[in-house]
């Protein structure tokens, strides 16, 4: 064999030896990272068992009834809420909980469908014995398609919602820039779970710039997990497969206490996407016949972390209703 092909083939062989040992010192770092910030931040709530080997995360503060429960966006936790649960537990009790895979709850199998998330919650509220019925408080993703899920499939459970910014079917119906935008994400966001694995977004320094600086180390830890990557890309092909049938048949909710709160502010939407935005929000108005629209004037879609008092009102206004009675 003549010395350059040796030469080239041990070059070759050489260099793949060195990405191997690259790519193996970053999986070794991510793991180590990962296992270092769930030390660091304890969960503040319970560990509740949900079958199949699984564990939810649920933190709940105050009493009365009936029970507030937070429902986050995708990518987000039960920390989103940090500043509207201490409002809320004045007044009865508040329960912020971590999807599968987010926070400090354990991953499980995919497809992340709606249903199968309102599943999850349902039972992790038995197991935490948080009795019904519950006010379901759901931003973005939470909101437009979980929360109306559980609605739905536990109708006689649910004495209220709260829709912050809710992203739902009509949305993606009403912006066809949107729902292009989610079809690419959900063919591309397999790819994070390596990023993940190779602490890519840790070496890039990439953060949620949205949260708080308080508690920003805390949503970035979650941010760079595997297993939330996992989740989230499984939600987003539900969001645009699945999800949209599940959350068409949970319908509408008659008389159902309901406050839709929507941003006044857009950061990312062209005019004539954010109107269509407003047009949506409007269709989730019409889903009850007992509901009101509030706009937080000040905030763009994360209202919870802007103006969380915006959103402790709507809650406190679903409760009351909910403690009357039907009308």
């Amino acid at each position: 064999m003549p010395r350059w092909r040796t030469r080239a083939k041990r070059l070759i062989v050489g260099a793949a030896l060195l990405a191997a040992l690259v790519a193996a010192a970053l999986a070794g770092y991510a793991a180590v990272a990962e296992a270092r910030f769930y030390r660091r931040h304890p969960p503040p709530g319970r560990l509740v068992d949900v079958g199949g080997g699984r564990r939810l995360h649920i933190h709940c503060t105050g009493a009365g009834a009936p029970a507030v429960v937070f429902e986050s966006a995708l990518g987000g936790s039960s920390v989103d809420w940090y500043a509207v649960q201490p409002n809320v537990a004045s007044f009865t009790t508040a329960c912020a909980y971590d999807r599968a895979g987010a926070g400090w709850s354990d991953a499980a199998p995919l497809p992340r469908d709606p249903l199968r998330t309102a599943e999850d919650l349902h039972v992790a509220l038995g197991a935490a014995g948080i009795a019904a019925p519950y006010v379901v408080v759901g931003h973005s993703y939470g909101g437009g398609y979980v929360a109306r899920v559980f609605a739905g499939r536990y109708r006689g459970e649910t004495a209220g919602m709260v829709l912050v910014d809710a992203v739902g079917p009509e949305t993606l119906d009403q912006i066809p820039s949107l729902e292009q935008y989610w079809q690419k994400t959900a063919r591309d966001c397999r790819w994070d779970r390596w990023r993940a694995i190779f602490a890519v977004f840790r070496l890039r320094g990439d953060s949620m710039t949205y949260v708080p600086p308080d508690v920003r180390p805390i949503t970035d830890g979650f941010f760079h997990s595997r297993k939330l990557q996992d989740d989230s890309c499984g939600e987003i092909q539900a969001m645009i497969g699945p999800g949209r049938d599940q959350v068409r048949a949970a319908g509408s909710f008659d008389a159902l206490p309901l406050v839709v709160v929507t941003a006044g502010k857009t950061d990312s939407l062209d005019p004539d996407a954010w109107q269509r935005w407003q047009q949506a929000q409007r269709q989730l108005v019409a889903l009850s016949r007992r509901s009101t629209q509030v706009v937080a004037a000040n905030s763009t879609h994360h209202i919870q972390f802007i103006q969380p008092d915006v959103i402790a009102t709507a809650v406190r206004q679903v409760v009351t209703a909910a403690r009357e009675g039907p009308k």
